[in-house]
C-alpha cells in the first residue's frame, strides 16, 4: 500500500488535526482557535469531543463546510501574518452571516 492508500485508511482526532498549524499548541490553544474557526460547538457534541477520530479511516465524516472551519482553525493556531484570500472566501462562505 503506497503513501496514499495509508492517508485514506487513517483517521486523527480532531485535537492533532488542528494542532498541524501548531505543534507546539496546548488543547486550550485549539479550542480558542476552534471556536473562533466556528467549529469548536459541533466537536464538542461529538461522542469522544477533541478525541475522536475523522478522515476516511474515522467514526466520523465531515462535511465541506466542517473541513474548511478544520482548515482555518489551524491558520488561526499558526498565527501567521499572511492568509491566502482564496482561502478565506472559500471558508467565508460556509459561515452564516450573524443577524
Amino acid at each position: 500500500m503506497g503513501t496514499e492508500g495509508i492517508t485514506q485508511s487513517v483517521g486523527t482526532v480532531f485535537q492533532d488535526n488542528i494542532s498541524m498549524g501548531n505543534r507546539e499548541a496546548t488543547l486550550d490553544d485549539i479550542k480558542v482557535a476552534a471556536k473562533a474557526a466556528a467549529c469548536h460547538d459541533f466537536i464538542k457534541k461529538l461522542p469522544q469531543g477533541y478525541d475522536t477520530v475523522i478522515g476516511d479511516g474515522g467514526e466520523t465524516h465531515l462535511s465541506g463546510g466542517e473541513k474548511q472551519r478544520i482548515a482555518l482553525a489551524r491558520v488561526i493556531l499558526k498565527n501567521t501574518p499572511i492568509i491566502n484570500n482564496d482561502v478565506l472566501k472559500e471558508v467565508s462562505c460556509h459561515i452564516p452571516e450573524k443577524q
